[in-house]
This record gives structure tokens, C-alpha cells and sequence, in this order.
């Protein structure tokens, strides 16, 4: 396994050899990873495009010959049960002549879409697993995941040798925030419970929680820069098709500005790739899922990271009077890291969700009727079926 610097290469196609194993698609911050990770055979080896730690594009290559090559594939079954209860259940794993793992894959984060709740051979299939393994000539055998031949790697190495398109949060960030979290939440424990004045110490609290909003922030920038520059490491697409909805119907779906003007149908050679925002379309999903989707809302364990970090910026505010007799300049130190922090936070979080709601989620219809179109929609053409779409070839 070797891995090479994607990023400096700017003209790598980005159209991988077929049979390409292409990622699950993902919204916001997964739209890079959906443009670029691929799983492919060049040739003389498999080459995995993903995602970096840092969130650079990186390449890693895997030998089908040598000491430490591929020499065969390995498709642990799950049992029944699991199969049931655990989305994606099932490994496939890669190993060398002398029987140890190089590599596994999880079927389920290679299916583009409609692969929730696939058993593991149509998962398998749909994938484009076996198409890969019978281009590359990798042999395939089968097992259950409780007999004695089944594949098995430590814990750690099984994340090590995972195969993944890349995280849909850049690891840095994810590192940086749980450690972040950690010394917060050890000062506050301190402070909160011994009652004692530790200018120091609320220092601490404070400028991690300030650091939270802004790394957040920062991740947020990063990702549409680079979700912007990600269409352009390939060649354009051949036809775009773009909605061109008339009036609703009577008791039909009503079309958004969102889905009217970030919506689009690409066609690249072999390849089809479909752009469909949250709630654009149809009734539900509700548009406030689809704003609480584009914030980046949840952290470990599926607590709204917002409140966290608000509360966290809320107690250097509420702390700093019992450390101000120590301390003053600490105290008011404190409180401006406290304001700053819930500016940083409220101020994004209010645009968003007040543009969403008074721009994108707005009817294209209602603007048609109201003779106030703005921004990048056309004004509204003659009555066509609601279906109807416009191309545009290039």
C-alpha cells in the first residue's frame, strides 16, 4: 500500500476506469467526497481516492501482486439476526497469499443511493463490488461471519485497514472538537463544583469556547471553498438539465427557489450526477429538516452541538463575577470571550435560518405572482407541466 498526493496533480481526470466504486451521496460537506472518492482498478493495482485527515484529496494504491499484495477476497455473511438489526451488516474482506487482511470494504458506503436496507449479496452486487473484484481477476470466496475461517483484525486495525470514501467531517475538526469539549467540560467540572476562583482555570473554559464556534466556522468555509473547486478536477459535463417548473397545480407539490436553482441533472462520459436539495420538492421532508441538515447540528452522542456550545459560552459569561475579586482582568477577559463566542454562533445561525426561510423555501410561483423575482431565477415562462425541464448542452 502506498499513498500519493492527490492535490498537487490539478489535471487528474477525474473519471475513474469502470468498473468505479462511487460513495454513498452525501449533502454539504460529503459533496467533495461525492465528486471525488473513487474505488477503481488501473491496471496493476486498486487505487482508493478519499479523504485525507486534514481534508486533503490523497490517493492510496493496493497491489494485486507481491509478498503483500491482493490475492483473494473474502465475503463475511452476517447471520440473520444482525442482518435485521444492523444497517449494512457484512464485511468484505482483502487478503494476501499468506492469508492476512490488506484492506476491507463496507458494502454499504459504496452504494450512491437506495442502499438503506439491502441485504449483503444485493448490497454486494449494487455496489459494484463484484464487478470490480471479476475486472481486477481477484478471486472470491465466501463465509459466515461465526466460523473459525472468517477474517478477524484488532479493533484499531480494522479502522486502519477500512477502505472508506473519507469522512464527511474532516478528522481534524472532529479531534479538534472533542478535545475541546474535554478540557471545557474538565474546567467546568472544577470550577462549577469546588466553588473555588480560578482565574486561570476560567480562562481555560473560556477560550475553548470560543475556539469551538470558530472552528466550526472555519470547517463550514473550507468545505464550500472546496466543494467549489471540486466540479473542476474533472471535464464539464456534456448536458446539464435544469428544472423549469410552471405554475403549480391545484393540490400539487409546490417547487421552492432552492430546488428551481440548485437542482441540476449533469451527464458525464458514464456517468450520471444528480444534485437534489433537502425538501426542495415536495411537502416533507419539512423545511425545517432541511435547515437543521445544512448546519453541521449533531455531535457525539446525537446532542445538538449549537446548545453545547452556547451554554458553553453562556457560562463565561455567568462565571466570571466569582472570579472578577481575584482577578478582573481575567473576569473581563472572559466575558468579552463569552460575547464574542455567542456572536459567532447566533449571527450564522439567525442568516441561515432567516434566509432559508424567506428566500430558498419561498414558492417560485408566489414570487411569479407577486412581480418581485430576484436573484439568479428567471422571471417565470409561459405555463408548461409542472415536470417539464430545460437542457442545456454544451
Amino acid at each position: 500500500m502506498s499513498p500519493t498526493d492527490a492535490v498537487r496533480r490539478h489535471d487528474r481526470p477525474r473519471t475513474a476506469p469502470e468498473p468505479a466504486l462511487r460513495p454513498t451521496a452525501e449533502p454539504w460537506s460529503g459533496v467533495e467526497i461525492s465528486i471525488w472518492s473513487r474505488l477503481f482498478f488501473d491496471g496493476k493495482a486498486l487505487v482508493l481516492r478519499s479523504r485525507g485527515f486534514f481534508g486533503g484529496r490523497r490517493e492510496r494504491r493496493y497491489p494485486l501482486s507481491g509478498p503483500q499484495g491482493i490475492s483473494r477476497a473474502v465475503l463475511v455473511l452476517p447471520d440473520a439476526e444482525t442482518a435485521g438489526r444492523v444497517r449494512g451488516a457484512g464485511e468484505v474482506w482483502l487478503l494476501d497469499a499468506s492469508g492476512r487482511p490488506v484492506a476491507r470494504l463496507l458494502p454499504y458506503q459504496w452504494i450512491p443511493a437506495g442502499g438503506l436496507w439491502l441485504n449483503f449479496e444485493e448490497a454486494v452486487r449494487r455496489s459494484g463490488i463484484s464487478a470490480l473484484f471479476a475486472a481486477c481477476g481477484i478471486p472470491v470466496v465466501r463465509t459466515a461471519c461465526d466460523r473459525a475461517d472468517a477474517p478477524r483484525a484488532p479493533w484499531s486495525q480494522e479502522l486502519t485497514l477500512l477502505l472508506s470514501p473519507g469522512p464527511a467531517l474532516p478528522l481534524w475538526y472532529q479531534a479538534l472538537r472533542v478535545a475541546l469539549g474535554g478540557v471545557w467540560f474538565l474546567a467546568f467540572t472544577v470550577l462549577y463544583f469546588s466553588e473555588a476562583r480560578l482565574p486561570r482555570l476560567m480562562l481555560l473554559a473560556a477560550v475553548t469556547a470560543f475556539l469551538a464556534p470558530v472552528a466550526r466556522l472555519t470547517v463550514r468555509r473550507v468545505t464550500a471553498l472546496r466543494n467549489r473547486s471540486a466540479p473542476r478536477l474533472g471535464p464539464p459535463p456534456l448536458v446539464e438539465v435544469s428544472p423549469c417548473p410552471g405554475p403549480p397545480e391545484e393540490g400539487g407539490t409546490v417547487t421552492t427557489r432552492r430546488f428551481a436553482s440548485r437542482a441540476v441533472l449533469r451527464v458525464f462520459p458514464g456517468e450520471l450526477s444528480v444534485v437534489d436539495p433537502y425538501g426542495a420538492a415536495f411537502p416533507e421532508p419539512s423545511a425545517k429538516e432541511a435547515r437543521h441538515a445544512a448546519l453541521f447540528p449533531h455531535s457525539i452522542g446525537t446532542v445538538n452541538s449549537t446548545l453545547v456550545m452556547i451554554f458553553s459560552s453562556g457560562f463565561s459569561l455567568w462565571w466570571a463575577p466569582v472570579v472578577r475579586i481575584a482577578s478582573p482582568a481575567a473576569a473581563w477577559t472572559s466575558v468579552l470571550l463569552g460575547l464574542a463566542g455567542l456572536l459567532l454562533q447566533s449571527a450564522p445561525c439567525c442568516w441561515h435560518h432567516l434566509r432559508s426561510r424567506w428566500h430558498f423555501e419561498r414558492p417560485v410561483s408566489w414570487e411569479g405572482r407577486s412581480g418581485q423575482p430576484h436573484g439568479p431565477l428567471r422571471p417565470e415562462p409561459p405555463y408548461t407541466p409542472p415536470t417539464a425541464w430545460k437542457a442545456r448542452t454544451r
